[in-house]
C-alpha cells in the first residue's frame, strides 16, 4: 500500500494528481492519500481531507512507501514508523508555497538512507515504480537526543536573553 500525504495545512494538486494518475495505471497497488483542504480529489485511490494521529500511526507503519510532500513533521514521522519515504517538494514559483523550503529540505535530506527525494513528476513516478525496492530507513526513536535537547535549550535561552537586553535598553 501506498500512503500519500500532503501535511495537515494546505492541499497539494500538482502532487497527488501525478500520484493519482500513476494509480490509475497500476489498479492493482492499493493508494490511500491525505489530500488536505483541496477542491480535487483524485479518482483512482481513496482518499481522505484529513486523518486523526493514529489512524496516520497506523497508514505510515503498513505501507510498503510513504509518498509525501516535503514537510519535517511527515518526514520525522516516515523515520519513526521505519518506512520508505518519498519526498516531493511544494515550489514557491508555482504558488504551492510562500517560499522554496521543502526544495531546501530535499536538498537536505536526498542523501539520507530511506528518503528518496523526487524533485519533478517523472522522478516522482519512477520511484512509484520502484517502490519495493527503496531502502527503509533506519527507525529513529520518539525522543530526543540529549544533544538536541541542550542546544535547542542554549539556543533558546540565548535567545530570550538577547531580547530581555533589548527590552531594558
Amino acid at each position: 500500500m501506498i500512503f500519500v500525504t500532503v501535511g495537515t495545512a494546505l492541499g497539494f494538486e500538482r502532487f497527488v494528481d501525478a500520484v493519482d494518475e500513476w494509480a490509475a495505471h497500476h489498479p492493482d497497488v492499493s493508494c490511500f492519500a491525505q489530500i488536505g483542504q483541496s477542491d480535487a480529489p483524485p479518482r483512482h485511490m481513496e482518499w481522505a481531507n484529513s486523518i486523526d494521529a493514529d489512524r496516520f500511526r497506523d497508514l505510515s507503519q503498513g505501507a510498503t512507501v510513504i509518498a509525501a510532500h516535503a514537510g519535517m513533521g511527515t518526514i520525522i514521522d516516515a523515520l519513526a514508523a521505519g518506512t520508505p519515504v518519498i519526498i516531493f517538494p511544494r515550489r514557491a514559483d508555482l504558488n504551492e508555497q510562500r517560499n522554496d523550503h521543502q526544495l531546501a529540505t530535499v536538498d537536505h535530506f536526498a542523501e539520507r538512507k530511506g528518503i528518496h527525494a523526487a524533485r519533478t513528476v517523472d522522478e516522482l513516478t519512477d520511484l512509484l515504480d520502484r517502490r519495493n525496492q527503496l531502502e527503509a530507513p533506519d527507525p529513529i526513536g520518539p525522543d530526543a537526543s540529549p544533544e538536541l535537547i541542550d542546544g535547542l535549550r542554549q539556543f533558546f535561552d540565548r535567545g530570550a536573553g538577547e531580547a530581555a537586553s533589548k527590552r531594558l535598553s
